[in-house]
């Protein structure tokens, strides 16, 4: 019987990866003998929504993690919880056929629930993040999932490398310590060094980066060579890109009078993700069109569908005079299942080079900015087993490609059949 071992990296860019590819003899062996090439994701491309379409091969509109939630104007993807997650993981459909899981540090997937084998939550998590619990003990005196890195830039080098260390340690020693199908691993290190060092022309930060894609490989090659009997698969959440400007969605949304403020005097309502849930909330309230986030526009008003997808659509940046927006599309061109109705009604599309901005409220319509942005086209993935050939790919492609290896039957709500 196969095994599969996936290493899922999160935010690994296909880009990075073919410059990277004969630095590497882990990435040279994939461009080599892998099935491998750029990934696309689900919208909106960010780790709250990627990991759960890998994991249970459906996109947000059936796995309802991208909704509005209950008498809420806020996203249920911003809860960072499995609860949030309808459907079974590959991980509950292989407990269902008898067979067993390592899941490590794999993102939403607290708290951590019965499955036959092992599974360790990420960050964000609480008291619950790790089953069986008399695994916590051990694990805890190497890794744990809460992250509280340092701000200097030498400082969270060095956290995320030790941090990786760490991660392949307890990898390696779960893996080695008991019998599994399939096993998941996940390092986060790429994501996190990207947003904060990538988009600099300081060439240090660029080598820091790439540094810590090469231990990654390392890693990952260490881990394959412990359990060579394993088909391997590389699989990411979404791509990362370099942005050099800003479109505030919500200051357009205020100044034509459709979002409402309440009586705060000259008091701007700075990045709603730190504010009380409650003020947001008293925000949307009376509002009728408004952006919770990641892109994604509400229209209590639906005659205002057209004249916003034609503004936002026709938008010129003022100074790189270039559209802002590649495109600005209906929930159901984007997303389909159970849950599509309770979906935005809209999803802009930032073209390359731009971010559609968290904060709030702002005076202006555009910021100019250094940062790194998710990407929902150039991620990677790789599969071996399959003809060695560089092919695009889906995230939603990788799950039922996982279970026909596995001689496991593919459910039949999942989105697609998988690669061959």
């Amino acid at each position: 019987m196969p095994r599969v071992l996936v290493f899922a990296l999160d935010g690994c860019s296909y880009s990075v990866f073919n410059h990277l590819k004969n630095l590497s003899p882990f990435f040279k062996e994939i461009a080599d003998n892998f099935r491998h090439g750029e990934m696309t994701t689900v919208a909106p491309a960010t780790t709250a929504i990627g990991w759960p379409a890998f994991y249970t091969g459906k996109n947000p509109g059936k796995t309802g993690n991208f909704r509005r939630e209950q008498g809420s104007g806020l996203l249920s993807a911003f809860s960072k919880s499995r609860n949030g997650v309808d459907g079974d993981s590959l991980w509950d459909i292989l407990t269902k056929e008898g067979m067993k899981s390592v899941v490590f540090n794999m993102p939403i997937t607290y708290p951590a629930t019965e499955l036959s084998g092992v599974l360790v939550s990420s960050f964000d998590s609480g008291s619950n993040w790790i089953y069986p619990e008399h695994f916590k003990e051990d694990v805890a005196k190497i890794w744990t999932p809460q992250e509280s890195p340092p701000e200097s830039r030498g400082e969270f080098f060095t956290y995320w490398w030790n941090r990786i260390e760490a991660e392949y340690k307890v990898a390696s020693a779960i893996l080695k310590g008991g019998e599994w199908d399939l096993g998941i691993i996940t390092f986060l290190a790429l994501d996190r060094m990207q947003h904060k060092l990538m988009n600099s022309d300081d060439p240090l930060n660029a080598m820091m980066v790439i540094e810590i894609y090469k231990k990654i490989a390392r890693a990952c090659k260490e881990l394959w060579d412990e359990h060579k009997d394993a088909e391997v698969v590389i699989v990411t959440d979404h791509g990362m890109r370099s942005t050099n400007a800003g479109f505030y969605l919500n200051s357009y949304f205020w100044k034509m009078g459709w979002l409402k403020i309440p009586p705060l005097g000259e008091k701007m309502l700075n990045n709603y993700r730190k504010t009380e849930c409650s003020l947001v909330n008293t925000v949307f309230e009376n509002s009728t069109v408004w952006s919770p986030g990641l892109g994604s526009i509400v229209l209590e008003d639906q005659s205002l569908r057209k004249e916003i997808i034609l503004f936002l659509k026709e938008y010129i940046d003022p100074l790189y005079d270039r559209p802002v927006f590649d495109d600005v599309l209906p929930r159901e061109e984007v997303w389909s299942g159970k849950y599509l109705n309770q979906m935005p009604d809209l999803l802009a599309m930032p073209a390359p080079g731009y971010e559609v901005h968290w904060t709030l409220i702002t005076t202006s319509l555009m910021a100019m900015n250094t940062y790194t942005d998710h990407s929902l086209r150039n991620g990677l993935y790789a599969v071996s087993g399959l003809s060695p050939e560089e092919k695009p790919a889906h995230v939603l492609d990788i799950a039922p490609t996982i279970l026909n290896i596995l001689g496991v039957k593919v459910p039949s709500d999942f989105d697609r059949r998988g690669l061959k």
